[in-house]
Formats: C-alpha cells, structure tokens, sequence
C-alpha cells in the first residue's frame, strides 16, 4: 500500500502528541542538540537530565561484503529527519575496519564519517553498530540463509563451513582472549576517533552475539571492552545485547550476564512471530509475553535502560505485515519503551518483502505513534 509523504507526516504530529506527558519544552528536544547522551536509571538522559525517546531507523549497506563506495546518500538522512525519527543505527562490520590482522582502514572509518556528518547536518543521532549476521562471509550459503557479515575472514577461516563450524568458532571467541584483544582494539580506535562528538548516540558493541551455556564469559568480555571504550571516551552511552543462539534459548535471563559498567542501555532484539505467516489477535499475547520478559529483567528487576536495538515484520501479507507493526507499536507505547526498524536500504539493493519504501513509511507512522 502506497501512503504518500504528505499524509504520513501529518498522521505523525497528531500521534506523536498524546503519547507521553512531558515537561514544557521537550518536544524540541528529540531532535539533538548536540548533547552527549546518558543514562539514568531507566531512562536515556540528555546533559540537562530531559528523557529522550530514541525513534531509529536502522540504515544498511556499509557492513556488506559487498557494499560499495556510494552505499549511503545524504537524501535518506534528510528523509529520516522528515519523517520524524531523531538517530540512526548504522551497522559496519569489523572485517571492513581489519581487512589483514593489526591493521585498520581509515578509508573505510572516512565512509562513517560522512554519514556522521550527514546526520548532523540533519540533527539527527547516530548510533553505531558494530553488525554480524552468521558472524563473517565466511559462513555464507543456503546452510546459513544466505551472506554472512560481521567478522573478518583471517579470524574464522580455520573453521568448518558448516553450521557445527559457526558454532565452534563462536564459542571459542568467548575465551580466546588474543582475537578479542583485535576486536576491542578496533572498538578503541573508533571511540578515540569520536570521543566526545555529540552527534554519536553511543556504540553497539555487537550485533546478535551468540553463545551456548554459561554467559559469564559474554559479561566478561563486554567489561573488557567497555573498559576498553571508556578510557578513551569516557561518557559514551553504551549499548549491549543479549546473547543466545537461536533456537537454543536466549541467556539473558542470567543474573551471571550482567555487566558492571554503569551508563548501559541494553537492546534485545523484536521478531516475536514477525515471521508467522498466520499471525493473528491471537497472537498478540505472544508479542506481550516477550516485551513483559524483557521490562521484568532489564527495568524492574536492574533498572536499566530498556531499548528494542531491532524489530520489524517479514510475513508475505502487506496486511498481516501491518497488523504485527500495529500490536507491537501497541506494546511498545504501553511498556514506554521505543526501537530501532529493520531496516531502510537504497533503491538499488532493494529486496522483496518489508523492506519497501511503502512498509518504511508505515512503519515511520506506527514507531512514531508509540513514542
């Protein structure tokens, strides 16, 4: 269905104004003004102590094996901005940033920094996502749905392309402390690069990390790394998912799993039966169940931050596509939490399914609803 920009922006000043009582004023503010943002308790802060809602487009392309030089164009900044959603998540790839071990491409660093600078011009916040899907290229093919991203290739090649080669070279990440020290070395020269810069909304430590069995090990690499981060930008906000392996369980449940760092926003990710083909009202108590979960352990029981780093629905039905956007834009706006859609790609990589321009501007229409 197609919804015209016009109408689309009108249907979100009229949404956008009963949702939540706020002081005078701070309306103005979820669009930055160049303030570092933190958390406090709960809530995302800005340096004036105001709640900000994140309402976030995902934006992809630079973490492909595949992207090219002109993957992003300022144009989807300026309509970001138009239609009401105030950062962006970026997903890049730590293959991209260490091609060949104990290097780092500044080219590539060059290419985030005209998004960054494309978000500012648009005063919009980037939160930058350090992304893994089937953790590298390396794991690519039918077996695993098709290209891996994330991880460069000299750091898995030594595995079997297999799925039990995917899960071995996961769990041995956890504890090989020389691999890890590449990632976190990485991570330290990006946040030395943007210490301080406003327009950063804070890092994504890692897209989707995968494990199996005790999560201690996941909650002592993320010290290590926030630590890492910290001492060279010292007031980023930071951003932390839960891990699992799907169809294992997820394993943030665990009291081991929580880290010790402070100014945390931790971001599960949604697609409770955003596959379902037969996705119905029935179906909505699923949808509550998860988001009930998740306020439980993150807000009531460790009052953290509490921020949905994806969601988004893949069903065949546009209809039944909408009616899931709905229910869970419901839920969000009763839980008081907000997320991040997955996800806007250019014209050029455009693929069957939610990823068209008409499900972005619905979608744009039901985030904004919520927030």
């Amino acid at each position: 269905m197609e919804i015209s920009h016009v109408f689309v922006c009108s249907i979100l000043l009229l949404l956008l104004i009963p949702m939540i009582v706020l002081p005078a004023g701070h309306a103005a503010k979820l669009t930055p003004r160049r303030r570092l943002l933190s958390t406090s308790g709960a809530s995302i802060i800005d340096t004036n102590g105001q709640p900000i809602n994140l309402m976030v487009v995902n934006y992809r392309g630079l973490e492909s094996p595949y992207r090219k030089n002109d993957e992003h164009h300022s144009s989807a900044y300026a309509m970001f901005a138009r239609d009401g959603f105030n950062a962006v998540r970026v997903p890049v790839a730590w293959a991209w940033f260490e091609p060949e071990p104990g290097t780092f491409s500044k080219s590539y660093l060059s290419v985030l920094d005209q998004d960054v600078a494309w978000a500012a011009q648009n005063h919009l916040y980037v939160i930058i996502d350090m992304h893994q899907v089937c953790l590298s290229p390396w794991f690519s093919g039918k077996e695993f749905g098709g290209t891996g991203n994330g991880f460069p290739i000299w750091a898995v090649s030594q595995y079997a392309q297999t799925e039990d080669g995917l899960r071995q070279a996961w769990s041995n990440f956890w504890v090989n402390d020389t691999l890890q020290n590449h990632f976190i070395n990485v991570w330290v020269k990006i946040a030395k690069h943007y210490a301080g810069n406003p327009v950063i909304a804070g890092y994504d430590l890692l897209n989707e990390p995968h494990a199996i069995g005790d999560s201690s090990a996941v909650a002592a690499f993320y010290d290590r790394l926030i630590a890492a981060i910290r001492a060279v930008d010292p007031d980023r906000m930071i951003i932390l998912e839960p891990a699992g392996w799907f169809g294992y369980g997820w394993l943030y449940v665990s009291e081991s799993y929580m880290v010790s760092a402070s100014n945390i926003v931790w971001s599960p990710h949604f697609y409770t039966d955003s596959q379902l083909e037969g996705y119905g009202q029935s179906n909505y108590a699923d949808l509550q169940a998860q988001i009930q979960s998740d306020y439980n352990f993150y807000v009531l029981m460790h009052h953290q931050a509490l921020w949905y780093g994806e969601f988004g629905a893949y069903h065949t039905d546009s209809t039944v596509r909408h009616l899931w956007l709905h229910d869970a834009m419901t839920l969000f706006r009763q839980y008081q939490v907000s997320g991040s859609w997955w996800a806007y790609v250019e014209d050029c990589m455009a693929e069957q399914g939610p990823e068209s321009l008409s499900d972005y501007q619905y979608t744009s229409l039901t985030l904004h609803s919520s927030s």
